[in-house]
């Protein structure tokens, strides 16, 4: 995947979107949520905002498998 340096966020995202699809998308901010959260704890000690992250990291979670229910996405992307 190339990705031209002047795009814009919005247009990153959606090519990112269309090369690994939603579930994918959505299951990979849950894991950096969840790295955020560790980083978090280790390196600033801070339990409230580590708190927040899994929380984040729940709710794609969530996302995810909604996101895997809705057959539409299935025969496009290969979800694991």
């Amino acid at each position: 995947m190339e990705l031209n340096h002047d795009a814009t966020v919005e247009e990153i995202l959606e090519k990112i979107l269309d090369t690994i699809g939603p579930v994918q998308i959505a299951d990979k901010i849950s894991l950096i949520a969840k790295a955020k959260a560790e980083h978090v704890t280790e390196n600033w000690q801070d339990k409230a905002l580590a708190r927040e992250w899994i929380k984040a990291a729940r709710r794609f979670d969530t996302a995810t498998e909604s996101i895997k229910k809705a057959t539409l996405f299935d025969h496009i992307y290969k979800t694991p």
